[in-house]
């Protein structure tokens, strides 16, 4: 749905083979049931990927809840822990999974989902610290596999309209906003961002499509640091 969905449609649209999988399984035929915050699921959707291709060249990790939206005190707790398992174990397992794979290519491009870790939202603690976590996790990943061929890089949307929305306003033409969000991760999947890894990308902020040289710390989750 929404994201995922709209990513699906240009992946197809520029030649791709491509596997998706929704915890609930009550979307397309052709949709694998899986909850990628199991590794058990997450092994079974690889596994099967693998039988039907024999190799996975892009990995998008786009599941997402926002889960209790209230003050900390005042939160469901199981559904805080939930939230954050979705979002980040959501992540960081799909990528372990698909490594020894895209080792064994020599290539391959991993695209994370940032959301509210790059601005926080009021009352979305579990929400906000989890994609915080993805940013950093997809900076250190990226460190880790230096020199493998596979990039990986995270991605800020922006307000989109979908039904993960809360109450941002929406932008003043929501359908440009998310073809924007689908053209970055395109581009992040293809050839044409070979080499950049370990980046934070705004489809909103950044001028991506006219990268100039990178420093160190150009597109990442930075802060000032003693000299």
């Amino acid at each position: 749905m929404g994201l995922g969905h709209a990513v699906v449609q240009r992946f197809r649209e520029n030649g791709m083979f491509v596997q998706t999988c929704s915890r609930t399984g009550n979307t397309p035929t052709g949709v694998t049931k899986a909850d990628v915050s199991w590794k058990q699921d997450v092994d079974y959707l690889v596994n099967g990927v693998m039988k039907h291709w024999h190799r996975i060249d892009v990995l998008v990790c786009n599941a997402a809840v926002y889960g209790p939206v209230a003050p900390l005190e005042d939160t469901d707790w199981y559904k805080w822990v939930e939230a954050v398992n979705i979002n980040l174990m959501g992540t960081v397992l799909p990528c372990r999974a698909v490594l020894p794979i895209m080792k064994r290519q020599g290539y391959g491009k991993i695209i994370t989902l940032s959301g509210g870790g790059v601005r926080p939202q009021p009352n979305c603690t579990a929400y906000n610290a989890s994609k915080a976590a993805v940013v950093r996790f997809t900076e250190c990943l990226a460190s880790d596999l230096a020199g493998t061929g596979i990039d990986i890089n995270a991605v800020a949307p922006g307000t989109l309209d979908t039904r993960m929305r809360l109450r941002s306003a929406l932008p003043d033409d929501p359908q440009a906003a998310m073809q924007k969000a689908v053209a970055l991760i395109a581009w992040l999947a293809s050839s044409q961002s070979d080499g950049i890894s370990g980046r934070l990308f705004s489809a909103v902020w950044d001028d991506w499509e006219h990268l100039g040289e990178l420093s160190g710390d150009d597109y990442r989750m930075r802060r000032a640091v003693p000299a």
